[in-house]
Parts: structure tokens; sequence; C-alpha cells
């Protein structure tokens, strides 16, 4: 073995012996995913910034400053005609019937633009009406109120998603991904199957499905879980909430996947009164589980429960379940507010929500964070808008 031989076998054990342990576990390009199809909204919505530590980051190469109440992004490194994409997406805004119209408005519910999102020459500026907004409104999938070509990491075809190779990120490691229709009550035998790579995870089967060698769990879409209320008074609210089990009912039905906002009651239950209340509960499982567990509990409590029709001006209690779609928990109330409940146009949602908590309108039950199984050689799976799973930086690990 000559000198140059001997030198490069000692700078080949050099780089074996001092590079770190994951430089060795190298990315690769390539390969399909198929994930089932209530997992696929994520594939056409676009957030720019997320907030990690207290700070907003980005995948886009993009140099941005902060200001006060003011972002500011540079996007010099854009042709004019990608400039001219995004500033068209950006003055669609104004139009009143734009879906995303409301984010020149929060925290309000009036139409006087107290925020501004506009393109001027080379920058993309946002100005919110208080600093605290700033972060909120920019990491919305509406801060962008399009899907700009250039930005979506994967393209929608006729059978599925296949790579952006003109995403400005850089194009995903995954060569395509594919939605699968699959059955909701056993996924996990498609999974068996090999049909399908990822899937919500029933929670009557997650015990069985998380001890899957094959499979690795990771965080899904979220649930928000809430009282309405109609002709009850506060102090009527108050008695019937303090007779609820809020741990009991995410024990049985949410494998306490569930954050709780009702709180423990530490003190003696409210008396209960006999007026007859008519209770909507939602059709769909798991959640008809919770609101029939609910039931229960208030009749064996002493409460007269009704599914039935009763006199108009009746007392009513709805349990209502909304998916997040945002992975920001104010801006999902602000939007539920102006979606759902008639407010006051000069009112903030923090102020229309504290309203309507003290009449006893509106109680948080519980926020519900479904689990997604993952088959284990997909490698970075993240957490997307409203806890979907996002594969935009996702790849395969070979077989050993």
């Amino acid at each position: 073995m000559n000198r140059f031989e001997i030198n490069l076998v000692a700078f080949f054990l050099f780089l074996t012996l001092t590079l770190p342990v994951f430089a060795l576990l190298k990315q690769h390009y390539g390969g399909n995913a198929k994930i089932a199809e209530d997992l696929t909204p994520v594939l056409t919505q676009f957030v720019l910034f997320a907030e990690i530590s207290d700070h907003l980051k980005s995948d886009y190469p993009f140099p941005f400053s902060i200001q006060e109440n003011e972002l500011t992004i540079d996007l010099s490194s854009l042709s004019a005609d990608k400039i001219t994409e995004l500033e068209q997406a950006v003055d669609s805004l104004r139009d009143e019937s734009n879906s995303c119209h409301w984010i020149l408005d929060y925290p309000y519910f009036h139409h006087q633009h107290p925020n501004s999102i506009s393109v001027n020459g080379t920058k993309l500026v946002l100005r919110t009406s208080e600093p605290e907004f700033l972060s909120t409104i920019a990491q919305s999938s509406c801060f962008i109120p399009k899907n700009i070509s250039y930005l979506m990491p994967f393209s929608k075809t006729q059978f599925g998603f296949e790579a952006n190779q003109k995403c400005i990120a850089g194009r995903p490691f995954l060569d395509s991904i594919s939605p699968v229709a699959i059955d909701p009550v056993n996924p996990y035998l498609a999974f068996k199957l090999n049909e399908v790579d990822a899937f919500i995870v029933p929670e009557e089967k997650f015990r069985q499905v998380v001890s899957d060698e094959q499979i690795k769990i990771l965080p899904g879409p979220r649930f928000y879980l809430y009282l309405q209320s109609e002709n009850i008074t506060p102090e009527q609210m108050t008695s019937l909430t303090s007779h609820i089990q809020a741990r009991e009912l995410s024990s049985a039905v949410f494998n306490d996947h569930a954050e709780l906002y009702l709180p423990e009651k530490n003190l003696p239950q409210a008396a209960v009164w006999t007026t007859p209340i008519y209770m909507k509960i939602p059709e769909g499982t798991p959640f008809r589980f919770i609101g029939d567990r609910l039931k229960v509990q208030l009749e064996n409590a002493g409460f007269v429960i009704s599914s039935g029709i009763l006199p108009q001006n009746s007392p009513t209690l709805e349990l209502s379940v909304e998916q997040l779609n945002e992975n920001d928990l104010d801006l999902f109330r602000y939007r539920l507010l102006k979606e759902k409940t008639p407010v006051a146009a000069e009112t903030s949602w923090f102020e229309a929500w504290d309203g309507l908590e003290a009449e006893g309108k509106i109680v948080p039950l519980m926020l519900y964070e479904t689990r997604v199984a993952v088959r284990k050689h997909f490698v970075d799976v993240r957490s997307g808008a409203g806890g979907m799973p996002d594969f935009s930086n996702a790849w395969i690990r070979p077989a050993p």
C-alpha cells in the first residue's frame, strides 16, 4: 500500500470516527407515501411561518425582520413574475368575499381593517394593530391566501400529489403522495395489507395499533369540544357543569388524549334543577360516545334530559365539535365566533368570548388530539396545520 492509499484510508477513518452519528443517516430522494384521504387537506394548505421557542421560523429562503408590529420579508431573490403572482394573491384579501378577508380585521369583527398585508417593490409587509397579534397572523394559512405554485411542496395531479420540482424551498424528498380510501372503522387492516402508510387511529383500536413495531405514533388532527346553551341562566349552567366529570369522559372515549378545560370540582356539587333539558349530540364517532356518556352523567345527577322535541324556549344544551384549521387556538376561537356566533362588530374576539362564557352560552369542555399511525421507515414527518401530519420534509429510510 503506497503513501497515497495509506493517507486515504486514514482520512476515511478520521471521518468515520469524528462525524456525528446523524451525518451518516442521509436523507434519500424517492418513494411514495400512501396516506388516508382524511389526512390530505394539509397538502393543499400553505403556512409561511411557524413559531418555535417563541420565535418565528420559516422553511423558505426569505430573510425577514420584525420591528414592533411590522414584519418585513425580503423577496429580492424572486423574479418579477413570481413577485407579481404573490402580490395578486395578497391583493385578493381586500375582496370581502375572500374567505381569508377576516385576517385584515383580527381580533375585531368590524371591517375597519386595522391590519394590512401588502407587497411594496421587493418587500412583503405585514402590519398589525398591536405587536401581540403579529406572530399569530404570520402563522395563519390566510397570511398568503392562495396557493402560490412555487411555494407548494407538492402539486395536485389527477391521481394524487407529486413533488413540486419548482418549490423554492427545495423539492420534497418523496416523489409522490397517494390518497387512499380506507375503512374508517378498521384502518389498521389496510395498514397490515400494505394499502396505507399513515392513518388516524380509532381510539378503540389504539392499544392494538400502538403495540405494532412497524408503527410510530404521532399527534394528529385536533378537535375542540364545547357546550352551547339556550334558555339556561348562568347560575343554572354553573349547577349543570358542576356535575360533569370531564376526566371520565376523556378517559373512557379518548384514552386521555385530551386537554381538559372544565376544571375538576373540589367543592360540593351545586343543586340539581329539574326543568327538562333538550340535549343535542353530534352524530359522528367518537364524539357521539362523549355525548352519550355526558347525558348519562347528567341523568345520574338528577337532571331530566330529553332528546325529543321540547316546547319553544325550552332549555337547550348542545355538545358542539369543531376541527381546528389553525395551529393557533386564538385564531381558531376568533374564526369560530365569526362563522358560528353573531357578536357585536366593535368588540374583540376575546371580549366576546369572555362575555359568552360569563353568560353560560359557551362552556369549553376539552381539546381532543387524535393520534396518527405512520409506518416507521418514514422519517421526519412533522405536525402541520391543525395537527395534520406534514410530509413536505419526510423521507424513507432504506431497508437494512
